[in-house]
């Protein structure tokens, strides 16, 4: 099926049971090769005699497109039970994306020629500005990356071109441990995370000189919670959050 596909990528893990499961890119097509038992009811009486599928992103119906974001639902839902919404005027975010920058689209196809994936925005370069700790927003709906005003507070911030890794300390909460059953199974699918996200960001050419900047992140440690976190009262997750309240937790 995929023999002799030129420029090809295969992303997976060998999971606890022995199984691949990733993700085979094609010029293309997108394929995902996941476990059965994620898709059949363990009580079921019949046993399935595969261990795995194999399915095409196009042909996936996506029940959530087109709904607003639930994490911004439940934010605005937990506003209102406080007394109404805060002010929006003069937040303070310590090394938050912006929403506005998070969704800068990307120029017309995934790729140029040399394989360079290069997001679309002005000739504003920020590794020649000065990086602060904080950044203040006054009621902005439409953020210009070349207008944004960086201060230097406690340090300047300087940028070594050769430093591409990012170290990650990686926890699920007890309710993705919930949702996947096992601490292996979180592991894995987390990983797989970073694997997608590595596949973008490397060759992505953040700085603009024409070559992919191949920034990539390496997880060095791993947290699962389990239901068992929640006796425990310094747990800080037991609860639903937006992805906010989340930020705020973590900073």
């Amino acid at each position: 099926m995929f023999q002799n596909v030129e420029n090809s990528v295969v992303h997976g893990i060998l999971t606890q049971t022995g199984l691949f499961e990733g993700t085979i890119s094609t010029p293309t097509e997108e394929f995902h090769i996941e476990p059965v038992n994620r898709y059949f009811n363990q009580s079921t009486t019949q046993e399935p005699t595969f261990h795995s599928i194999i399915y095409r992103l196009n042909d996936v119906t996506d029940p959530s497109q087109g709904v607003s974001c639930a994490s911004q639902q439940l934010h605005q839902k937990k506003l209102l039970q406080e007394g109404g919404f805060e002010q929006s005027g003069r937040r303070r975010a310590k090394r938050w994306l912006l929403q506005a920058e998070a969704k800068l689209p990307y120029d017309d196809g995934m790729f140029f020629p040399n394989g360079t994936r290069r997001p679309f925005m002005s000739s504003f370069d920020i590794s020649q500005q000065q990086i602060d700790e904080i950044l203040e927003v006054d009621n902005r709906t439409h953020v210009d990356a070349s207008a944004l005003i960086f201060k230097n507070v406690f340090k300047r911030a300087t940028i070594d071109p050769k430093k591409t890794t990012c170290m990650l300390y990686l926890q699920a909460d007890h309710q993705f441990f919930q949702k996947y059953g096992t601490e292996e199974a979180c592991i894995e699918v987390m990983t797989r995370h970073v694997q997608r996200v590595n596949a973008i960001y490397r060759n992505t050419d953040f700085n603009q000189d024409g070559k992919k900047d191949n920034i990539t992140f390496m997880v060095k440690r791993i947290k699962v919670h389990t239901l068992e976190a929640l006796k425990d009262p310094t747990y800080r997750f037991p609860n639903n959050y937006g992805v906010e309240k989340f930020l705020e937790l973590f900073s």
